[in-house]
């Protein structure tokens, strides 16, 4: 099942466009060379769905098929998906790994609506103001390790910080 805009066309990082029938076959051609069971893709541009498309089984015995509306769950992936995002932030110097995170926001973490809530007993904490993004990528890579230092009442180690391969495990 594919959903696409108006112009049947995919507007590419680049600028230049790709047919929606390319996109297509370009996803059902390396979809079955990794053997994949089943899969859901979407395009994204500024904030609006241009392309959807699902292929292959949400399940094998019985066998159904995928499409649009099935739910999925994201994983991990997410997890790349975000450091890609905070590695291109470095890039254009909006944002430092060596600094606390704390210190980056323009406001305190809890004043922003989705936090409000959640955050609250965070930002009361003081080690807090030293959790800089590798301790954030730790947490979210290896969150029982955290919990280990964390029962022991240990800060975190320092990551090195000039190579940001290790963000991406």
């Amino acid at each position: 099942m594919v959903q696409a805009n108006a112009a049947d066309s995919i507007r590419r990082l680049d600028g230049s466009s790709i047919p929606v029938a390319e996109a297509d076959a370009f996803a059902r051609t390396t979809l079955a060379a990794q053997h994949v069971t089943g899969a859901q893709i979407a395009v994204i541009h500024h904030g609006k769905l241009v392309w959807s498309a699902a292929y292959g089984l949400r399940r094998k015995d019985p066998p159904l098929p995928m499409d649009t509306e099935t739910t999925t769950w994201a994983a991990s992936i997410t997890k790349s998906v975000f450091a890609t995002y905070v590695m291109t932030l470095v890039e254009r110097h909006q944002f430092d790994l060596d600094q606390p995170v704390a210190s980056q926001l323009e406001k305190p973490l809890n004043t922003y609506d989705p936090y409000e809530d959640k955050a609250s007993l965070l930002v009361q904490d003081p080690a807090w103001l030293t959790v800089t993004p590798p301790h954030v990528a730790l947490a979210l890579v290896r969150p029982q390790k955290l919990r280990r230092q964390r029962a022991r009442r240990q800060t975190p180690p320092p990551l090195q910080t000039r190579h940001p391969v290790p963000l991406l495990r």
